[in-house]
């Protein structure tokens, strides 16, 4: 059965969660049925191209069980972009780059913390 926009989102609304003093609850059927409103609101303004692939991508997190991600977006550019972009392009590269490699060296911190544990 498809679902309109419109009864995807009163659906997801149903259910109204609140505060204890930290976040709500967030389950997992909240998260599939936000990603098909985004999803759907997606595909409903624009056409697919000749792969199959919309132009627009999104990703939703829970953060009650997932980190933020900590990223820059990177521009597409063409070859006439000039060198000014190209460089903006490695600096945001470099700070995604940077970012990841910050969050691999608090895994490793964490992981030496509990040699032994096995």
């Amino acid at each position: 059965m498809i679902y309109t926009i419109d009864h995807m989102v009163l659906k997801f609304l149903k259910d109204k969660r609140d505060s204890d003093g930290g976040w709500a609850e967030v389950t997992e059927i909240d998260m599939l049925l936000l990603n098909g409103i985004v999803e759907q609101l997606i595909a409903e303004k624009f056409q697919e191209d000749p792969d199959g692939d919309l132009p627009v991508e999104y990703k939703l997190i829970n953060r009650t069980t997932h980190q933020r991600m900590h990223f820059l977006p990177l521009k597409n550019l063409d070859f006439d972009d000039g060198l000014k972009a190209l460089i903006a392009q490695v600096k945001d590269a470099q700070v995604n780059l940077s970012i990841a490699t910050d969050q691999v060296r608090c895994a490793v911190g964490r992981l030496d913390l509990r040699k032994g544990e096995e």
